[in-house]
């Protein structure tokens, strides 16, 4: 009898959870569902449990989210009430891409509080609520004497505020820090070694309906050209590339195949070699970004980008003869629900009389299974030919094809 009665709670509990993902993700007007899961087991008081957070993507398009490292939750049973915190487990990613109609979930860590006993809900915000038992702390696992449980009990208070600071380090990072260009690393033709790296942060917090800057960035870029297949490396060129912009997405409809993104700003850019060969420039630019779905798996994006120069090196004033004012960067991207992801991208820039072209095409695929989970990086080919790879090659043609790895795209 008592496996029988066992296995019904276990079958309510999942139809409980089944349950809840039909209704939350068929939800009206959302683009995004989280959820809860009700665990399938008793819980015991005083110990470390976990649990699921579930994000449905209810949109007819790819979307980007980003699962919170810490989530506040309040534990409320017959006799009380306690505050607790939800941490995410593990090197678990919190920035996800979750294909149209798919999911993706997160692990968060639950300390139990020794004093809860019985049928217990927990309540955490913009998500549902789930019940689950706890079981009371084994006897034989207890505390002999009131000087060891007060020392257990100070480990404990130790621990849950190390935890605690943590999470709101995490949560500060999860919510201002993000990918912006492609993170790689690549080799190939001289000079050897080309690396990138690009990260943008919100300088404020909320969104632009709660504050006129709530939709501003700050964003670093720099690229690397290192010889270093050589007999003495040194580094050919690099441009840093700090700017600010403003950027708002989905500006049009909901209901539109289409998603598009607006981003405007002003961005300098520099290789900080210093005298003759020192070349600069500062712009200010507009940058509108067309994504269409052609299925729950394929996606087109088009960027074009123009600028205005606000100023140009002196070793460098013919800058917009090679560079011109417009670029256009489109992308082929295909992602599966087990998120295979394969790109092929194209950055095309005309000089300022239609000539002096530039044009860099980037292939990368990320098979999840090719690697250990702890290094999971995609695989990226990169060539370009044509005018201006480098600052320090802005008036010169050069052709490069290089490989290796790339971290973020």
């Amino acid at each position: 009898m008592p496996n029988h009665e066992s296995r019904l709670k276990l079958l309510s509990r999942l139809l409980f959870a089944i349950l809840v993902l039909i209704n939350l993700g068929t939800a009206s007007g959302q683009d995004v569902t989280v959820a809860l899961i009700a665990p399938s087991k008793s819980f015991t008081a005083g110990s470390r449990e976990s649990v699921w957070l579930y994000c449905m993507n209810n949109a007819g398009s790819n979307i980007q989210h980003t699962f919170s490292r810490s989530l506040n939750c309040t534990l409320i049973s017959s006799s009380r009430t306690n505050d607790a915190v939800l941490s995410i487990i593990g090197d678990n990613e919190v920035g996800v891409d979750i294909p149209s109609k798919g999911f993706s979930r997160a692990e968060y860590l639950l300390i139990i509080p020794r004093a809860a006993e019985g049928q217990v809900r927990l309540e955490a915000a913009s998500c549902n609520g789930i019940v689950f038992d706890v079981k009371a702390e084994d006897s034989k696992h207890q505390p002999a004497a009131g000087q060891i449980a007060d020392n257990a009990d100070f480990a404990n208070r130790h621990l849950d505020a190390n935890a605690a600071r943590s999470s709101e380090l995490k949560t500060f990072f999860d919510d201002h820090i993000f990918r912006y260009e492609p993170i790689y690393f690549i080799l190939g033709t001289y000079p050897a070694a080309k690396f990138q790296f690009s990260l943008k942060g919100k300088i404020l917090n909320g969104t632009c309906a709660e504050n006129p800057l709530g939709n501003l960035y700050f964003a670093y870029t720099q690229t690397s050209l290192w010889d270093l297949l050589s007999k003495d490396p040194s580094f050919y060129d690099t441009s840093y590339k700090p700017s600010g912009f403003l950027y708002y997405t989905n500006v049009l409809s909901k209901d539109s195949p289409m998603r598009l993104d607006l981003q405007g700003g002003v961005e300098h850019e520099s290789n900080g070699r210093g005298g003759a060969e020192e070349h600069s420039l500062n712009t200010v630019y507009l940058q509108p970004t067309l994504t269409y779905d052609f299925t729950t798996n394929m996606f087109l994006t088009l960027q074009p980008r123009a600028w205005y120069y606000l100023s140009v090196g002196h070793n460098n004033n013919d800058l917009a003869d090679y560079r011109g004012y417009v670029a256009l960067y489109s992308a082929l991207t295909w992602q599966s629900k087990s998120w295979e992801k394969i790109q092929l991208s194209s950055t095309l820039r005309l000089g300022d009389a239609g000539w002096h072209t530039g044009e860099q095409v980037d292939f990368i695929f990320f098979l999840p299974q090719l690697w250990h989970y702890h290094f999971n990086p995609a695989i990226q080919v990169q060539y370009f030919s044509g005018y201006g790879e480098t600052l320090r090659q802005y008036n010169q043609i050069s052709h490069s094809i290089r490989g290796g790895f790339c971290l973020t795209f």
